[in-house]
């Protein structure tokens, strides 16, 4: 989907459970940064391919992970074969054995027996690899790319590793979970502390004001969208904290 002229994302990217995940890039002069690059190898080449056709002469230099959570980053591996360098909080590491431990679990989860038994897990997640960031951000920062410049904010709450990247000459923000559109913002891996940084990341994102605002889950937020959503997350995060 095309966002703006350097602004591009992706929906409905695999996932499971009636759910899906957002992904994006963004193009500059001379190189594209993905942003978020999705739960599977499949979902890593179809974002390499849309930008690749956006930009073919473009190198994709950079892909910027919003988050720790496997939809968000098990693409890696795809990217960083094509050479890409992975931005990241810190904490955000993949080791194999949590990438052996996950498949295993996954394949279990399988309903169909003769899938179970066929370890189609195994297949679905091929091409997984482990990982470390090679930029770790710890403090907000910035990435300039050719003709837009990708702001990169800290913005723990979903969990500590959460970061927003705002373009802001183009008004776009992709968040990842920091805001979900329609479905239910997941708490379950929060506490106290993680739901109150939530909500001053909330209001880190009402103060940037994008226009256009990707999400790691439902439809892309456009006008007024933004700060319904907003409002929703807030009092769900309120309510929960009592």
């Amino acid at each position: 989907m095309n966002l703006t002229d350097r602004c591009y994302c992706l929906t409905g990217l695999a996932h499971s459970d009636y759910f899906a995940v957002n992904a994006g890039f963004v193009t500059g002069e001379n190189e594209t940064v993905v942003i978020d690059s999705g739960f599977t190898l499949g979902s890593a080449q179809t974002i390499y391919g849309y930008a690749q056709a956006v930009n073919p002469h473009n190198q994709v230099s950079y892909v910027i992970n919003l988050e720790e959570h496997f939809d968000h980053i098990l693409g890696n591996g795809f990217f960083i074969r094509k050479g890409a360098k992975i931005i990241a909080h810190e904490l955000v590491v993949l080791e194999q054995e949590d990438i052996d431990e996950f498949v295993e679990s996954a394949n279990s989860e399988i309903k169909i027996e003769g899938r179970r038994k066929n370890k189609e897990a195994f297949t679905y997640f091929k091409g997984v690899i482990p990982f470390k960031p090679d930029l770790c951000i710890n403090d907000n920062t910035s990435l300039d790319i050719g003709g837009v410049t990708i702001k990169i904010y800290v913005a723990p709450g979903h969990t500590e590793t959460n970061l927003i990247a705002y373009c802001e000459e183009e008004k776009v923000a992709y968040v990842a979970d920091t805001l979900y559109s329609k479905y239910l913002p997941t708490l379950r891996f929060g506490n106290e502390r993680l739901w109150n940084l939530w909500l001053q990341s909330l209001d880190l994102l009402e103060r940037l004001n994008p226009e256009i605002v990707v999400p790691g889950h439902g439809d892309i937020l456009a006008g007024e969208s933004i700060s319904e959503e907003i409002k929703r997350h807030k009092t769900i995060l309120k309510k929960k904290l009592g």
